[in-house]
């Protein structure tokens, strides 16, 4: 077997979190697992026993980040209910958490599968070049969204707070994406950019578990604040 290189490991720790949440398990944990075993492949030497499997390659405009995020948007996020206070369901919170994702995500798809018909229109395969693209890329979604955000009338604590907690999120796995970019692991544009699509799937998660982070330990901060057609509590 040969040893499976840190690129490689790299892309397969993304795989393990994607199919552990998947199956339900709490993003949290499943990061702690992931966690866990990339600790032991550096230090005990676990690599020698996995062996680098073969990428499927297919084409990245199909790629599941693209129905996983109109799942998302179309049932997860609709018929999920925000609990605050004893487990009480809360209108108002609940409405804000819809209305920020709806808006996020929906300008997410649109940018990534710009950015995915750019990349895969282009003849050249440039390493640097799609580096640059992905960092135009994401501060064009972050840009974008805070601004949509402001104009829906989301309070501006709420902003605040959400892009506090999911920062540090979002550096853990653009740092991921950048190694997958300049990484030599992959031979193909295809491999390339469906594990940065990987990554960006994870991110969906964690955008939704951020938001609901945000407007669930928001105590008084909200309450009393009037949101569209409800006064939160």
């Amino acid at each position: 077997m040969k040893n499976i290189t840190g690129e490689i490991m790299t892309d397969f720790l993304i795989k393990v979190f994607t199919t552990l949440t998947d199956q339900g398990l709490r993003g949290e944990l499943a990061l702690i697992i992931v966690g866990v075993f990339g600790f032991l492949w550096k230090n005990v030497s676990v690599k020698r026993f996995i062996a680098r499997k073969e990428t499927l390659v297919s084409d990245p405009r199909k790629h599941g980040f693209f129905s996983f995020i109109r799942y998302s948007k179309k049932i997860t996020i609709k018929t999920m209910p925000l609990l605050h206070k004893n487990q009480r369901y809360c209108k108002g919170r609940t409405l804000i958490f819809k209305d920020m994702l709806d808006v996020k995500l929906e300008i997410w798809e649109k940018f990534v599968e710009k950015f995915v018909e750019d990349i895969m229109s282009e003849n050249k395969f440039d390493k640097d070049d799609i580096c640059l693209k992905h960092c135009e890329l994401v501060e064009r979604i972050v840009s974008t969204y805070n601004k949509a955000w402001k104009r829906e009338g989301i309070p501006e604590i709420v902003i605040e707070k959400f892009n506090l907690w999911h920062f540090s999120h979002v550096e853990s796995l653009l740092s991921l994406i950048k190694d997958t970019i300049n990484s030599n692991a992959y031979s193909s544009k295809n491999e390339k950019i469906n594990s940065i699509l990987d990554v960006h799937r994870i991110l969906v998660r964690w955008t939704i578990i951020d938001a609901e982070k945000t407007l669930g330990q928001l105590n008084g901060e909200l309450s009393g604040i009037k949101y569209k057609d409800t006064t939160l509590v």
